[in-house]
């Protein structure tokens, strides 16, 4: 995590920054850090590849895998959307809570689009 941190820091920097005058100190240990992004998805990958496999034989084997994976991201989701709410920055609300941010995006519903 620290390494795509680092990468996502660094990319763009304006010139009259103090981190803009350490890079060619702090770059060489920075070398491989865009491969932060490469080996959490190879590691995601093979953590969900083993959930799966261990529970293939149960009845229940979506329901167990999805429920597990609700469990683990949906809350803190929620927590973000209520708060983001809450100070008035949810821009489309209804497309967020039916996660079709991307359709809203597209159509132009965002500060963004």
């Amino acid at each position: 995590m620290s390494m795509i941190l680092i990468t996502h820091l660094w990319a763009p920097l304006p010139t009259d920054t103090l981190l803009w005058h350490l890079g060619p100190w702090i770059d060489p240990f920075t070398g491989l850090t865009w491969t932060g992004v490469d080996l959490f998805f190879i590691l995601s990958g093979y953590l969900i590849c083993g959930s799966l496999l261990d529970n293939r034989t149960s009845g229940a084997y979506y329901t167990t895998f999805y429920g597990r994976r609700a469990f683990r991201i949906l809350p803190l989701y929620i927590i973000f959307l209520a708060y983001a709410v809450a100070i008035g920055e949810l821009v489309f609300p209804l497309a967020h809570f039916t996660f079709t941010q991307n359709i809203a995006f597209i159509l132009g519903r965002s500060r963004w689009g």
